[in-house]
Protein backbone atom coordinates (compact mmCIF):
# COMPACT_ATOMS: atom_id res chain seq x y z
CA UNK A 1 0.00 0.00 0.00
CA UNK A 2 1.40 3.39 -1.00
CA UNK A 3 1.79 5.91 1.81
CA UNK A 4 -0.08 9.18 1.60
CA UNK A 5 2.34 12.10 1.12
CA UNK A 6 2.94 14.14 4.25
CA UNK A 7 2.03 17.81 3.56
CA UNK A 8 4.73 18.93 6.01
CA UNK A 9 7.31 17.29 3.74
CA UNK A 10 6.32 19.60 0.88
CA UNK A 11 6.76 22.60 3.19
CA UNK A 12 10.13 21.32 4.46
CA UNK A 13 11.47 20.70 0.95
CA UNK A 14 10.24 24.07 -0.27
CA UNK A 15 11.71 25.85 2.78
CA UNK A 16 15.14 24.31 2.16
CA UNK A 17 14.96 25.18 -1.55
CA UNK A 18 14.00 28.79 -0.79
CA UNK A 19 16.72 29.09 1.86
CA UNK A 20 19.25 27.86 -0.68
CA UNK A 21 18.31 30.69 -3.00
CA UNK A 22 18.01 33.60 -0.60
CA UNK A 23 19.14 32.55 2.87
CA UNK A 24 17.06 31.20 5.74
CA UNK A 25 15.83 34.63 6.80
CA UNK A 26 14.27 35.17 3.36
CA UNK A 27 11.82 32.27 3.89
CA UNK A 28 8.45 33.91 4.58
CA UNK A 29 5.03 32.26 4.89
CA UNK A 30 3.93 33.81 1.59
CA UNK A 31 7.00 32.63 -0.35
CA UNK A 32 6.84 29.22 1.28
CA UNK A 33 3.13 28.80 0.51
CA UNK A 34 3.74 29.65 -3.13
CA UNK A 35 6.77 27.35 -3.45
CA UNK A 36 5.06 24.43 -1.67
CA UNK A 37 1.69 25.03 -3.35
CA UNK A 38 0.15 25.15 0.11
CA UNK A 39 -2.17 27.54 1.93
CA UNK A 40 -0.46 30.56 3.52
CA UNK A 41 -1.96 29.51 6.86
CA UNK A 42 -0.20 26.12 6.69
CA UNK A 43 3.09 27.79 5.75
CA UNK A 44 2.73 30.31 8.58
CA UNK A 45 2.04 27.50 11.08
CA UNK A 46 5.08 25.59 9.80
CA UNK A 47 7.31 28.64 10.31
CA UNK A 48 5.69 29.91 13.54
CA UNK A 49 8.02 28.17 15.98
CA UNK A 50 11.64 27.17 15.22
CA UNK A 51 11.15 23.91 17.14
CA UNK A 52 8.20 22.92 14.95
CA UNK A 53 9.98 23.99 11.76
CA UNK A 54 13.18 22.11 12.56
CA UNK A 55 11.25 19.01 13.65
CA UNK A 56 9.39 19.09 10.32
CA UNK A 57 12.61 19.45 8.34
CA UNK A 58 14.37 16.73 10.35
CA UNK A 59 11.40 14.36 9.93
CA UNK A 60 11.34 15.03 6.19
CA UNK A 61 15.06 14.28 5.84
CA UNK A 62 14.77 11.18 8.04
CA UNK A 63 11.75 9.82 6.16
CA UNK A 64 13.41 10.39 2.80
CA UNK A 65 16.62 8.75 4.06
CA UNK A 66 14.91 5.69 5.51
CA UNK A 67 12.78 5.26 2.39
CA UNK A 68 16.00 4.31 0.56
CA UNK A 69 17.61 2.30 3.37
CA UNK A 70 17.67 -1.49 3.26
CA UNK A 71 19.22 -3.16 6.29
CA UNK A 72 21.78 -5.86 5.52
CA UNK A 73 21.68 -8.45 8.31
CA UNK A 74 25.28 -9.37 7.44
CA UNK A 75 26.51 -5.92 8.45
CA UNK A 76 27.95 -5.20 11.86
CA UNK A 77 26.12 -2.42 13.73
CA UNK A 78 28.88 0.09 12.89
CA UNK A 79 28.61 -0.75 9.18
CA UNK A 80 24.82 -0.45 9.24
CA UNK A 81 25.05 2.90 11.02
CA UNK A 82 27.63 4.08 8.48
CA UNK A 83 25.30 3.11 5.61
CA UNK A 84 22.21 4.82 6.98
CA UNK A 85 24.14 7.94 8.00
CA UNK A 86 25.73 8.27 4.56
CA UNK A 87 22.28 7.94 3.01
CA UNK A 88 21.28 10.88 5.22
CA UNK A 89 24.23 12.90 3.93
CA UNK A 90 23.24 11.98 0.37
CA UNK A 91 19.79 13.35 1.19
CA UNK A 92 21.29 16.51 2.69
CA UNK A 93 23.36 16.89 -0.47
CA UNK A 94 20.13 17.40 -2.48
CA UNK A 95 19.43 20.48 -0.34
CA UNK A 96 23.04 21.51 0.30
CA UNK A 97 22.54 25.25 -0.28
CA UNK A 98 19.46 25.35 1.94
CA UNK A 99 21.08 23.32 4.72
CA UNK A 100 24.13 25.61 4.59
CA UNK A 101 21.89 28.69 4.77
CA UNK A 102 20.03 27.18 7.72
CA UNK A 103 23.32 26.39 9.48
CA UNK A 104 24.58 29.95 8.91
CA UNK A 105 21.36 31.39 10.34
CA UNK A 106 21.61 29.07 13.35
CA UNK A 107 25.07 30.45 14.14
CA UNK A 108 23.41 33.86 14.66
CA UNK A 109 20.16 32.69 16.26
CA UNK A 110 20.50 30.66 19.48
CA UNK A 111 16.81 29.72 19.45
CA UNK A 112 17.20 28.21 15.99
CA UNK A 113 20.38 26.36 17.06
CA UNK A 114 18.54 24.85 20.03
CA UNK A 115 15.63 23.82 17.80
CA UNK A 116 18.01 22.07 15.39
CA UNK A 117 19.73 20.18 18.19
CA UNK A 118 16.40 19.18 19.71
CA UNK A 119 15.16 17.90 16.33
CA UNK A 120 18.36 15.92 15.80
CA UNK A 121 17.77 13.53 18.71
CA UNK A 122 14.69 11.75 17.30
CA UNK A 123 16.32 11.69 13.87
CA UNK A 124 19.39 9.93 15.26
CA UNK A 125 17.20 7.58 17.27
CA UNK A 126 15.33 6.58 14.09
CA UNK A 127 18.60 6.05 12.22
CA UNK A 128 19.99 3.87 15.01
CA UNK A 129 16.74 1.91 15.10
CA UNK A 130 17.00 1.36 11.33
CA UNK A 131 20.56 0.10 11.85
CA UNK A 132 19.15 -2.36 14.46
CA UNK A 133 20.91 -0.68 17.38
CA UNK A 134 18.87 -0.74 20.57
CA UNK A 135 18.76 2.63 22.33
CA UNK A 136 15.90 1.86 24.75
CA UNK A 137 18.11 1.30 27.82
CA UNK A 138 20.42 3.53 29.84
CA UNK A 139 23.34 2.20 27.78
CA UNK A 140 21.29 3.02 24.68
CA UNK A 141 20.99 6.63 25.81
CA UNK A 142 24.78 6.74 26.06
CA UNK A 143 25.05 5.31 22.54
CA UNK A 144 22.57 7.91 21.29
CA UNK A 145 24.58 10.74 22.86
CA UNK A 146 27.76 9.34 21.33
CA UNK A 147 26.09 9.13 17.94
CA UNK A 148 25.13 12.78 18.28
CA UNK A 149 28.81 13.69 18.67
CA UNK A 150 29.79 11.43 15.76
CA UNK A 151 27.07 12.87 13.54
CA UNK A 152 27.91 16.50 14.30
CA UNK A 153 31.60 15.89 13.58
CA UNK A 154 30.70 14.20 10.28
CA UNK A 155 28.29 17.05 9.51
CA UNK A 156 31.10 19.57 9.91
CA UNK A 157 33.21 17.48 7.51
CA UNK A 158 30.26 17.39 5.07
CA UNK A 159 30.01 21.18 5.18
CA UNK A 160 33.61 21.42 3.92
CA UNK A 161 33.43 18.43 1.57
CA UNK A 162 33.56 19.43 -2.08
CA UNK A 163 34.32 15.96 -3.43
CA UNK A 164 31.69 14.56 -5.82
CA UNK A 165 31.43 11.27 -3.89
CA UNK A 166 31.56 12.82 -0.38
CA UNK A 167 34.83 10.98 0.28
CA UNK A 168 35.87 13.35 3.08
CA UNK A 169 32.52 12.94 4.79
CA UNK A 170 32.76 9.16 4.51
CA UNK A 171 36.29 9.21 5.92
CA UNK A 172 35.31 11.40 8.86
CA UNK A 173 32.22 9.33 9.62
CA UNK A 174 34.12 6.05 9.43
CA UNK A 175 36.88 7.32 11.75
CA UNK A 176 34.40 8.67 14.29
CA UNK A 177 32.28 5.50 14.26
CA UNK A 178 35.40 3.38 14.82
CA UNK A 179 36.44 5.62 17.72
CA UNK A 180 32.97 5.34 19.26
CA UNK A 181 32.99 1.57 18.79
CA UNK A 182 36.39 1.34 20.52
CA UNK A 183 35.16 3.45 23.43
CA UNK A 184 32.10 1.20 23.83
CA UNK A 185 34.30 -1.93 23.73
CA UNK A 186 36.65 -0.47 26.34
CA UNK A 187 33.74 0.40 28.60
CA UNK A 188 32.55 -3.20 28.51
CA UNK A 189 35.93 -4.35 29.82
CA UNK A 190 36.16 -1.95 32.75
Amino acid sequence: MKRKPNPVHFLAAAALTLAGKGGWDSVTPEKLAKAAKAPVKAAAEFLAEPAKTMAGIADFITDETLKDYRHDNGNAPREALFDVTMLRFDMLQRYRAGISALFSAAMRQPRLSCAILRALRPALKNMMHAARIDVSSAAGEFKLAGMGIVYLAAFMAWRRDDTPDLARTMGSLDRRLRQAENIMQNMKHT
